[in-house]
């Protein structure tokens, strides 16, 4: 959380390595890819990893970074339902999450919600959102 993306990588691979049949480590491990600049090898795994063994959020929140990261802002909006942005509503993991793929698309509002929200829930790691997190760079410099 200190913007060593390489050494989340690590962390986070070996973790998806002890269970890659959890839905939610294969997202997990497809975020810091991207943060380390390994753009497509996050489209190619996600593409896999849909293929292959999903849940219904865990597909929702792939294809969203996926066509995001492709430059497909509207299929990328498309992919959440009501359902999953309730499900992680009170997860601020979750909330994370959603915050950063907004702000990928520059959708500034819903990302800033999405962060508040964060912040609601007591999630403290301030330098994260203004200073480290490279999704977010996007709404440096805003008030909220």
């Amino acid at each position: 959380m200190e913007g060593r993306f390489d050494l989340v990588f690590e962390l986070w691979s070996k973790w998806y390595e002890l269970g890659p049949d959890s839905p939610i480590s294969a997202l997990w491990y497809a975020w810091p890819l991207v943060w380390n600049n390994k753009v497509s090898e996050a489209i190619g795994f996600i593409d896999e990893t849909i293929e292959q063994r999903a849940s219904a959020v865990e597909i929702e929140l792939m294809s969203f970074l996926r066509y995001a990261l492709k430059g497909e802002r509207s299929k990328a909006l498309e992919t959440l339902t009501e359902q999953t942005r309730e499900m992680v509503w009170d997860d601020p993991d979750g909330a994370w999450i959603i915050a950063d793929f907004y702000a990928l698309v520059n959708e500034r509002e819903q990302s800033l919600d999405w962060l508040e929200r964060m912040v609601d829930m007591g999630w403290s790691n301030y330098p994260l959102f203004p200073e480290i997190d490279p999704f977010l760079k996007n709404l440096r410099g805003e008030e909220r």
